[in-house]
């Protein structure tokens, strides 16, 4: 059976249009003044898509104009479909400057942490290149997510991704300058069993890799307050929600200012690192090759 509809069974984006501001509005009038046409133009564009439908989306309760059932779901529907034409219309009239802008994605906390300040300076020498970021997306869509260049932590293995490793990932564990103090360096263990273990979603098995390096008994490694960022979980740290295990590369202000101290010389060192990704194809493209180049010379320069 064929349940396609016929070219001219398929709703107008005119139509629908009429329909989606009808129904948000709850008003024809309103409707019509938002879309600057007359009242009876969008009743006859909503009366049309009723029979092109063969179903009722309005009713009418005391005189006010309401939603049907059928009507509800087909707002959601058409309130969707209308963004979705609106931001692919967007992204086409932006299209000429895309050739010449690279999409970035990163965590959000090694954006603000360490790749902005590593991409400092990176305009003055590329001003024909412009920068967008976004959330950090997972390796296996970057082409699905329509990123040019991923920042992420992993093994270094990706399918149809070239990789430039940038360093290893070492953790160590942190509190508040109070909290330590009121244990003293003796009492480090102590601390460990009493105190919340602040958890990241993304290294879960990383307080029962370190306990295995301390030789520690701990009853549960795994427990305590999660969090989805490190920069969240380090402000919890630094306001006695309990210890932290983070990135060392993460610290640096933080230790500088003295709002978090480091609890003992103990480091974990994981097993992942982190590694600027893009897909193999875009090797050659000049912008891919421009901020490889850059982040390279900072690694080189950070190392010397």
């Amino acid at each position: 059976m064929n349940n396609k509809l016929y070219r001219k069974q398929v709703p107008s984006t005119h139509a629908m249009r009429c329909f989606e501001a009808a129904a948000r509005h709850l008003s024809f009038t309103l409707a019509a003044e938002e879309l600057n046409m007359t009242q009876s133009a969008v009743s006859k564009q909503v009366a049309m898509l009723e029979y092109t439908l063969k179903i009722q989306l309005f009713i009418r309760v005391r005189q006010r104009l309401q939603l049907a059932p059928p009507g509800q779901l087909y707002f959601q529907e058409v309130t969707r479909i209308l963004a979705l034409i609106e931001e692919a219309s967007l992204e086409m009239l932006s299209y000429d400057d895309r050739a010449d802008s690279i999409r970035i994605a990163t965590h959000p906390s090694f954006g603000t942490n360490w790749l902005i300040p590593a991409l400092q300076g990176f305009r003055e020498r590329h001003q024909y290149i412009e920068l967008t970021f976004q959330d950090y997306v997972d390796p296996s869509d970057l082409g699905a997510a329509d990123i040019d260049v991923a920042f992420i932590h992993g093994e270094g293995h990706w399918e149809n991704l070239k990789t430039i490793k940038l360093f290893d990932e070492v953790m160590v564990p942190v509190c508040s300058p109070d909290m330590l103090e009121r244990y003293g360096s003796d009492g480090i263990e102590q601390l460990y069993l009493e105190q919340p273990l602040l958890q990241c979603r993304t290294r879960v098995d990383a307080w029962s890799e370190f306990f295995d390096c301390m030789d520690l008994e701990h009853p549960n490694g795994y427990r305590g307050p999660r969090f989805e960022t490190w920069s969240s979980l380090m402000a919890a740290a630094e306001h006695d929600f309990g210890v932290g295990l983070v990135p060392e590369f993460l610290l640096q202000k933080y230790l500088k200012t003295g709002r978090l101290v480091k609890m003992s010389a103990h480091k974990l060192e994981s097993a992942g690192a982190y590694y600027m990704a893009y897909p193999e194809h875009f090797a050659a493209e000049p912008k891919i090759m421009a901020i490889a180049d850059w982040i390279q010379e900072h690694l080189y320069e950070k190392s010397a």
